[in-house]
Parts: structure tokens; C-alpha cells; sequence
């Protein structure tokens, strides 16, 4: 299941209760009459409280539809408010003292309970989404198949190969400095080797493999490949050797394309490559929600980080998870 769709969902469940029974009135312990949420937020009552609520809740609907991680602190905030605003105006019913004379009271009705409820789900789950790595939520994998282009450029499913106005050989073999990035000067920030990585001397003497050697002594044998792990492009392997490969959703700039339901990773998120000059891979990452190295350390926008054979990287969702090495 989908969930992505918890969260409006339940924002819509919180409208819906507004046009159940909010509040009933009795009068010497018999009904006079009950009021809906709405009935309380628009008619003779206008009641501010539930007018927030309502309010809240419809801007989170709105919000978590869009899919943006620029909105997901205000669906938050939003469903935040709506809960306190929902919240008070409870207590205020409840705290409320019986009049004596008359013996009226105001007595909550199921529809309240069932909006607090809601509000209150809605609230901690976009609560817990911001604080994910991605912070949309998980979304289905698109449905991808490998295309018949290089690079094992694939393309979403029924959808041709060469019907994207893209050269992918001029996008593969276009130099480094054409896309701002220049190996002799540009700064390279070292990621930690991976477990296992040793010395050339020690290295030797403990026969660790071969790809982690190469950092210090050369390139090992066979060529630079990105191999997909999980997700997606799971065991699908893609040349290095050719030039930078593009990770993303835009098939203009991508040679790895995903499908635009794959909200979570960016137009262009990532860029792979090897240096045959410094033998080792270069990582950099273009994203919003971010690109991570195992087992979760989150690659600096912009920045030409230096990775190591055998090193594994995920794109927001940590099921899309890929591996450089040679083969």
C-alpha cells in the first residue's frame, strides 16, 4: 500500500467527521438537539475553533498532495494547529459546569472524538515523515525496464527508447569541465574507506581484495562499473569506463531514469564517474532530499566526494541502493 496516502487521508477523515454529530444539547438529561462540526464552524455558532480545524486540516490535504519537502514542516504546523485549536475547544465542553437552574448542558458527540483522533495521526505522522531521510514518504518503484541505449540507459516501461530528443552518447562523453567540474582543481572530499580497506602493505600481507587496494596503487583489474543493488535497478551494471553516468528523473539530463511518480528523487539527483587520472570514483550529489553513503552519511550538496570500490550510496530511499566496483 501506497503511503504516501496515510497522511491526506486522514486529513480527509477529519473533514469528513466535521459533518458528523459534534455536540448534543440536553436539558434536564433529556436531547434538545445536536450540531455538526460545520454546523458549529459556519452556522449560528461560529465557532472559531473548529473553524482553524477545518481549515488545517483542508491546507493539509492540499499540502501533502503536492509532494513537495519544502511543505512537509507546514503540513506539520498545519495539522499542529488544527489539533490545539480541535483541543481546546474540547476541553472548554468538557470543563464545562452544568447550568443548575435550567440543567443544560453540552455534552461532546462521536464526530469530535473521531476529529481528534484523526488530527492527531495526521499531525505525528507528518511529524515522523520530516525527520525521515526522505521526507515525502516511501513511494511505489516505477515500473522501469533497461533500454536498448548504452550505458544501460533505461526508459520507463512501453515507453521506446529514442523517443527522447536526448543524445546519450553526447550526454555520457561530455567532459567533466562542461558540467562544472574540474579534476586538477576542484576540491575532492575523501568518504570513509570501506570496512576491510587497508594499507598497500598491509593489504599484502592480509590479502584483502584487490578493489580496495586501488585507492593508493592503481586501478584494479577489469573495468569501473555502478551496479545496482536494491530497488529499482537492482542488478543492472552500468560502464563507467564511458564517462559520468546521471542518476534522476528527467530523461533530458539522466542517463538512469526514473519514473516521475518516484517524487523523491530529484530532476537530476546524483553524478557517478571515474577518474582514470586519480584511479578512484567520484560521487556528486545535485538533490534535494539527498544522496547517502552506507550507512547513512549524507554527501554534501555540490561537493566531489571520493569514494572506494566497493563502496554503496542510496538515493533518499534507502531501497534504492547502488555499488561501485570493477568487474
Amino acid at each position: 500500500m501506497n503511503k504516501r496516502i496515510f497522511v491526506p487521508a486522514l486529513f480527509s477523515l477529519v473533514l469528513v467527521s466535521l459533518f458528523l454529530p459534534f455536540v448534543k444539547y440536553e436539558a434536564f438529561g433529556f436531547e434538545l438537539f445536536t450540531r455538526t462540526g460545520f454546523q458549529l464552524a459556519y452556522e449560528l455558532d461560529s465557532v472559531i475553533f473548529i473553524q482553524v480545524l477545518a481549515l488545517a486540516a483542508l491546507a493539509g490535504i492540499i499540502l501533502s498532495l503536492m509532494g513537495n519537502k519544502s511543505t512537509a514542516s507546514i503540513i506539520t504546523f498545519s495539522g499542529a494547529v488544527g489539533l490545539v485549536s480541535l483541543g481546546i475547544y474540547m476541553f472548554s465542553i468538557i470543563s464545562k459546569t452544568p447550568d443548575p437552574y435550567i440543567g443544560s448542558n453540552i455534552v461532546l458527540e462521536y464526530g469530535s472524538y473521531l476529529a481528534f483522533i484523526a488530527i492527531l495521526a495526521a499531525t505525528l505522522l507528518s511529524f515522523i515523515n520530516l525527520q525521515s531521510p526522505s521526507s515525502k514518504g516511501s513511494v511505489n518503484p516505477g515500473r522501469m525496464v533497461p533500454g536498448a541505449g548504452p550505458l544501460g540507459r533505461a526508459t520507463p516501461q512501453g515507453r521506446p527508447y529514442g523517443s527522447e530528443s536526448s543524445n546519450i552518447n553526447q550526454q555520457v562523453n561530455t567532459p567533466y569541465e562542461s558540467r562544472g567540474y574540474h579534476p586538477q582543481t576542484s576540491p575532492v572530499h575523501h568518504a570513509m574507506p570501506p570496512a576491510g580497506y587497508q594499507s598497500p602493505t598491509a593489504a599484502a600481507q592480509r590479502n584483502v581484495p584487490q578493489h580496495y587496494q586501488q585507492v593508493v596503487t592503481g586501478p584494479a583489474s577489469g573495468n569501473p562499473k555502478l551496479v545496482g543493488i536494491s530497488g529499482q535497478y537492482a542488478g543492472q551494471k552500468i560502464d563507467l569506463g564511458s564517462g559520468p553516468v546521471t542518476i534522476g528523473r528527467d530523461p533530458s539530463i539522466a542517463n538512469l531514469v526514473y519514473m516521475q511518480t518516484k517524487q523523491e528523487v530529484s530532476r537530476k539527483h546524483c553524478t557517478i564517474s571515474y577518474d582514470f587520472n586519480r584511479h578512484s570514483f567520484t560521487i556528486i550529489d545535485s538533490s534535494t532530499n539527498g544522496t547517502y553513503l552506507l550507512p547513512h552519511q549524507r554527501i554534501i550538496q555540490g561537493k566531489p566526494v571520493q569514494i572506494y570500490s566497493g563502496s554503496r550510496f542510496f538515493i533518499s530511499d534507502p531501497n534504492e541502493q547502488f555499488e561501485v566496483r570493477f568487474e
